[in-house]
């Protein structure tokens, strides 16, 4: 792999207008995510683990279940992901993590199981590099050009236009994760809307509701200790909010029964 210097000069000006236009669509994306509060950023994770791995609600549900999601971040380490030293600057993060993925993917880069590497590891130099605070996107699935750009690489050591494809890919993830959490936030606004349209004695379908899209996963005990309410009271507000399509439970059972934000989980379940 280059040192940092030699890859600087690799890299021409159609690169590094790849460069800059990945990192305005990842700084909009950690903007958007701050900016919804809640639990966005775990849901997000979830997401992206759906994705790399080719799976759907059922992932999504397993994933919530376990509270499993930090472990996007407990990669094993690998000497490529040894070389994803934090940067200063969020251009020079974005090219480490464009050839550290490629290192992943040069050798057969259709090969689903290093695409999922790369893309697992390419979130966590993102993550070391300051551009994203948290292993939300990196590309998970290589087009055409990137596949050929990953041939190239391996048959001439030309970096150039793997980077640019790579760019061009996290850009479009970026920017359909963010279109993906304003649409959410957008119905999630519209669910409390109504739920205080009801006028429930005392707003608790309201309370519990904002502790349901606040929280990952919601259980009855959990929101009766925080919001001071009884767990019969809790249980009926939460039923409702499940006939109502709001609430979805992920156990089937009858006892310890976990909810999670029917709006939040289509975020995370979708690829």
């Amino acid at each position: 792999m280059p040192h940092d210097d030699t890859e600087r000069e690799q890299v021409g000006p159609g690169q590094l207008k790849a460069i800059e236009v990945a990192s305005l669509a990842c700084g909009r994306l950690a903007a958007t995510v701050e900016s919804a509060g809640g639990a966005a950023s775990d849901f997000l994770l979830v997401r992206h683990a759906v994705r790399v791995h080719d799976g759907s609600t059922d992932l999504a549900a397993e994933l919530l279940l376990a509270r499993a999601t930090p472990a996007l971040a407990t990669l094993e380490p690998t000497e490529t992901l040894a070389a994803a030293a934090p940067a200063t600057a969020h251009s020079s993060s974005i090219m480490r993590a464009a050839i550290i993925a490629g290192t992943v993917v040069a050798t057969t880069p259709s090969s689903p199981e290093l695409q999922r590497q790369a893309a697992l590891v390419g979130a966590l130099a993102l993550v070391a590099g300051g551009t994203l605070p948290e292993p939300w996107v990196a590309p998970w699935q290589l087009d055409a050009a990137a596949r050929s750009a990953a041939v190239q690489i391996d048959r001439s050591a030309s970096w150039e236009e793997w980077i640019r494809s790579w760019c061009n890919l996290l850009a479009r993830e970026a920017a359909g994760t963010e279109r993906a959490l304003r649409a959410a936030t957008t119905q999630i606004e519209a669910e409390r809307a109504e739920a205080r349209s009801h006028h429930r004695v005392g707003g608790t379908d309201a309370d519990v509701l904002g502790w349901l899209q606040s929280h990952l996963s919601f259980t009855i005990r959990d929101a009766s200790d925080s919001l001071g309410l009884t767990r019969p009271t809790v249980g009926t507000a939460i039923e409702r909010l499940e006939s109502l399509g709001i609430a979805t439970e992920l156990t089937g059972r009858k006892r310890d029964r976990v909810w999670v934000s029917a709006t939040m989980l289509a975020l995370a379940a979708t690829r």
